[in-house]
Order: C-alpha cells, then structure tokens, then sequence
C-alpha cells in the first residue's frame, strides 16, 4: 500500500472528527472516504497498524457489503451502496495525465499543491495533504505493482495500482479569485517537477 501510516491516521483522524468518515466493506476490499477523498485497498493488503486505527476510532471494520459513517461523539450510521464509492472504474478511465509540480499556493488554513497537464500545461490543486499521504517506502515491492498517476477525471485526482486506489478532490478556483489568476499564470510556463518515485 503506497499510503505512509502516519499521514493515514492524521487524516481518517481529521475526518472523524469533523464531518464523518466513511468505512465500507466489499468481498475484496474496504474503502475509507472523507468528503474530497477516497482510499480503496485490497484488504489482504490493508497492514494492521491501519486496520488499528480505523477500528480505534469507528469501533469496528465493516462485514462484506455493509458501509457505515464514523463521526465523533455519535453512534455509527450505516449506510446503503453509493455507486460513487467504486473509484476503481473512474479512475482507470481518467486519461488526464499530470505532473506533480514544486509551485504551492499557500492560505491562511492549508496548502495547496499545484498539478500540470502534461499535455497543454492547464494547472489544478489539490490540498497537500493528500501528497503527504503517498509514500513509496510503505510499498511492498515484491506483492505492488508500480504506481499509476496521477491523472484526472475533472472533479478527481487519482493514483493507482494492482492493491489500491487514492482518489483526492480537485480544488476548483472561484472565477477572478488570486488562485484562479495564479492558476491562469501558471499555464503560461513548464513548471519545475517535484521529483516523485514510487
């Protein structure tokens, strides 16, 4: 699984938290989902410092086909099959191909890491926290294929390989906004690729 553990926790953590997270069960696999992000792995491949902190927070792991959301200070809801929860298709279908840039664009409450098409050099972001998450160390080389991504659909952000998939919500600038004019900006030029293996 190519998700460092420390970054998982901090952000199943969060979405705990705050607006509730989601922990679904298929015959295959579990996925979490927060709002602008999903993680769906194999669950022969979820490693149990994870499976722990999922279960210290929401009490359990979900049975086959069952989903429940996970809030803080609440019972356990569940929930019926959101067909928006199989990121798998999507993201194999999504043939925007990025590149991960140095450029950020910093506000007063998070960070915002800078994407560029590799084919016409349009720029999106996503919050850094999702590039946090990645980690080429966490892989286990001899069972994980290599890491396909990112690319996107549009609204999403994806990495993927043979045991897992991210899915990280693209911020959408408001039209005349300084992000939107630095995005705009930005396009104008090759940026500087931060160097990312996996």
């Amino acid at each position: 699984m190519f998700i460092n553990t420390t970054a998982f926790k901090r952000l199943i953590k969060d979405t705990y938290n705050t607006t509730g997270l989601t922990v679904g069960a298929t015959e295959e696999e579990y996925f979490f989902e927060g709002g602008t992000w999903e993680i769906r792995v194999n669950k022969e491949n979820l490693p149990n410092k994870e499976k722990a902190a999922v279960i210290e927070l929401a009490g359990e792991l979900p049975g086959p086909g069952e989903a429940f959301k996970a809030l803080k200070k609440c019972a356990n809801q569940y929930l019926i099959d959101n067909p928006a929860w199989d990121i798998r298709k999507s993201a194999e279908e999504a043939r925007l191909k990025l590149d991960v840039t140095r450029a950020v664009y910093e506000t007063s409450y998070r960070t915002l890491r800078v994407l560029q098409s590799v084919k016409d050099n349009t720029c999106i972001t996503i919050d850094e926290t999702f590039m946090n998450l990645i980690s080429e160390q966490a892989m286990d080389r001899e069972k994980e294929s290599i890491v396909i991504g990112p690319v996107a659909d549009g609204n999403s952000v994806y990495w993927r390989n043979n045991i897992m998939t991210l899915a990280a919500g693209v911020v959408l600038p408001v039209e005349g906004t300084p992000l939107a004019e630095y995005l705009q900006l930005l396009a104008n030029v090759e940026l500087e690729k931060k160097k990312i293996s996996y």
